[in-house]
């Protein structure tokens, strides 16, 4: 499994229907896709839907910035000026949102996930435009950092949770699981604890 911290509760409840254990393996957003299909069942936590990843849960982009910041970066314009040091993680959909819409910024390049907001916390940065939920969930673990507007993100977005195609079985069995914490509130629970 591939996954973050606000996911793998949903994803150990899974595991134990199947009365298993989960078990995760690091991977970049980059290799997300290359790596689920090596070594993975199921890739968890933060995954954008895109055509090539499917199943939704509603999300989109939104700044996340220095507490002190956030009135400066409230809308596209405000982020994309010269001045703008906007960073990203290669090989995802913040990268493209990112190109798409800061030509003007200067743009940062971090290759690791994990660490990449406290590159904004130690000033190396300004500003890093992710999905919303990631926003929430950096604010709660990172005191100092600020989620600007989550509840009005700059764009629609869907989560997901990545699997291999063709595994029909596999798939309604996920989908069942996630409908059942989704009913019995274990989900909500789960994103109130993390999100909120």
């Amino acid at each position: 499994m591939a996954s973050s911290k606000a996911s793998t509760s949903i994803a150990d409840s899974l595991a134990k229907s199947l009365g298993a254990q989960a078990q995760y393996v690091k991977t970049s957003w980059s290799n997300l896709i290359n790596d689920t299909i090596a070594k993975c069942d199921i890739a968890v936590g933060g995954v954008s839907t895109t055509l090539e990843r499917q199943k939704p849960w509603e999300d989109g982009k939104t700044p996340i910035v220095r507490c002190e910041d956030k009135d400066k970066y409230q809308a596209v314009e405000q982020i994309d000026q010269p001045t703008v040091r906007t960073i990203v993680n290669p090989g995802d959909t913040n990268e493209r949102f990112a190109k798409q819409f800061f030509s003007h910024s200067q743009l940062i390049e971090y290759p690791d996930n994990m660490t990449i907001f406290k590159q904004i916390l130690d000033g190396k940065a300004d500003v890093m435009v992710t999905d919303a939920s990631e926003t929430l969930l950096q604010q709660k673990l990172n005191q100092g950092l600020c989620s600007v507007h989550p509840d009005k993100p700059f764009q629609f977005g869907e989560k997901a949770y990545l699997l291999l195609r063709g595994d029909v079985v596999w798939q309604q069995y996920v989908d069942q699981s996630l409908h059942l914490a989704r009913s019995t509130g274990e989900f909500q629970s789960v994103v109130d604890k993390w999100l909120k």
